[in-house]
């Protein structure tokens, strides 16, 4: 089942309420606008964030790993502190994203936009 932009927003205000980080693993996320959200430190392993926008989205410090972002647009993004072990980012759009300090380990980006 795929969430909406309005539920992933209930969500994170609902988990920021209670203090604890939102919980969106392996959740299907896929072809979304979710771009200027603030997903920050957000459980997103394994996800299906695949030709979502996350154009300016605030992501640092978030577990996407083993996500897929294949064809995800990540322009302007903050990635900083993010783990971003074993996700495909085939075809996903990196350009003026923010990556310091993100754990890349297992991760190919030789084909995603940069």
């Amino acid at each position: 089942m795929s969430l909406t932009r309005e539920q992933v927003l209930d969500m994170l205000a609902i988990a920021r309420s209670q203090g604890h980080a939102p919980d969106f693993a392996a959740a299907n996320l896929q072809r979304l606008d979710l771009a200027d959200v603030d997903l920050r430190g957000a459980d997103l392993r394994g996800a299906d964030l695949r030709w979502t926008s996350l154009c300016r989205a605030n992501l640092a410090n978030a577990d996407l790993s083993s996500a897929n972002l294949q064809g995800a647009n990540l322009q302007g993004a903050n990635l900083g502190g993010a783990n971003l072990q074993q996700v495909n980012l085939h075809r996903a759009d990196l350009r003026a994203a923010y990556l310091v300090d993100a754990s890349l380990d297992g991760t190919d980006i030789s084909r995603s936009v940069r």
